[in-house]
């Protein structure tokens, strides 16, 4: 759709996500003796700057990290305002001449500021599921938070750390993953990694006997479809960000197209044509809840890969590594992590597509271990 112009209109201290207990049993998060609903576990963050070394003092740190993701979305109406304000400002000190070449600007602006209030009640339902956390309570003051981002100016968000570009770059990633419009690229991406496993695992009756993890999960859907496959799956992602958006649409999502959303509001290039910010999508494209094989295993572990899965040897069927690899620091840890996380014999899949990498090298990294991987 498209706003007219005309129209405006496993590890020891995991910690489970909150399990949403108004839904059925495929509520999106599960507990740690893999129990039949859908949750969140959680490890230790990272911070953008660094990690955290020891556990004392890492709830706090935690539980200021988190606030500071809760005081990005909570700041995006307040964001929003003051850019379009600054566009429009900009427009009127041009020249009058140059501004009579653009007449339908103001109605343009207008449309912005309507688009803007849309996401706005998007972003607001994501702030609203906050409580992620099954075993933790995560105490944030949105009162509180929301006179934060009423009262800051442009020029003391940044040094407020409001994070605006992940907020936008979260908003785009539900077209992506949740909307009919993101299918063509999600079928590039997805469903080659999903017909294979269907392929490999042809018995859908044994499938919810075969654990299947997918790290950087992002949003849950490649993870949600492993799991309407009938497969026990397992999402792992480490930005708060991911993990807001994904509680949100994967526990308070309850009927297809609920939400509207522009994806592309903020787009400054690749602009093809006047009408391409005003793209309308509707979220999700499936209500996650209620799409489901029944007692089936799905969840999230919230953190660091390396941290969560280190002491998991042999624990998994299935390892599905879709545009992770290349997130790695050291790829060699990742591999050898991957390598003692899969369970031993079986089919193998060690292919690992490095393009820049010589025959040799990729038969050094097939040496590290035997190990199940599924990549695109």
């Amino acid at each position: 759709g498209r706003m007219d112009e005309d129209n405006q209109g496993s590890s020891n201290n995991k910690r489970h996500l909150r399990r949403n207990d108004d839904h059925d049993q495929h509520s999106h998060f599960h507990s740690h003796d893999h129990s039949h609903s859908h949750s969140h576990s959680h490890d230790h963050f990272h911070d953008e700057d660094g990690s955290f070394d020891d556990e004392e003092g890492d709830e706090m740190n935690e539980q200021d990290h988190f606030s500071k993701i809760i005081r990005s979305f909570i700041f995006y109406p307040k964001y929003m305002s003051m850019w379009i304000d600054r566009l429009e400002d900009s427009f009127h000190h041009i020249p009058e001449k140059h501004q009579k070449l653009v007449p339908d600007f103001e109605r343009r602006i207008q449309n912005m500021r309507t688009a803007a209030s849309i996401n706005t009640d998007f972003v607001s339902n994501i702030v609203q599921s906050h409580q992620i956390f099954e075993n933790v309570e995560t105490t944030v003051d949105l009162e509180q938070l929301n006179t934060q981002a009423f009262n800051v100016g442009h020029e003391g968000f940044h040094a407020q750390g409001y994070d605006m570009d992940k907020v936008k770059s979260t908003l785009r990633q539900f077209m992506r993953d949740w909307s009919e419009e993101g299918k063509t690229e999600r079928d590039q991406c997805y469903k080659p990694i999903l017909d294979e496993l269907s392929a490999k695992f042809p018995e859908i009756s044994e499938r919810a006997k075969i654990r299947v993890l997918t790290p950087g999960a992002g949003l849950g859907r490649l993870t949600f479809e492993i799991a309407r496959l009938g497969f026990s799956s397992q999402g792992n992602e480490y930005s708060y960000f991911m993990l807001l958006a994904s509680n949100f649409i994967l526990n308070r999502c309850q009927r297809e197209k609920q939400f509207k959303l522009f994806p592309y509001l903020h787009a400054s290039s690749n602009v093809v044509h006047n009408g391409d910010p005003f793209r309308l999508v509707h979220i999700p494209d499936i209500a996650p809840a209620k799409n489901l094989p029944p007692n089936i295993e799905f969840s999230m572990a919230a953190g660091d890969f390396t941290e969560i899965y280190r002491n998991q040897k042999g624990e998994w069927d299935v390892v599905v590594t879709c545009f992770f690899i290349d997130t790695a620091k050291n790829i060699v840890e990742y591999i050898e992590l991957l390598s003692e996380m899969i369970k031993p014999g079986g089919v193998r899949l060690p292919e690992l597509k490095i393009s820049s990498g010589t025959r040799s090298r990729e038969e050094n990294f097939r040496e590290l271990g035997n190990f199940r991987e599924i990549s695109p």
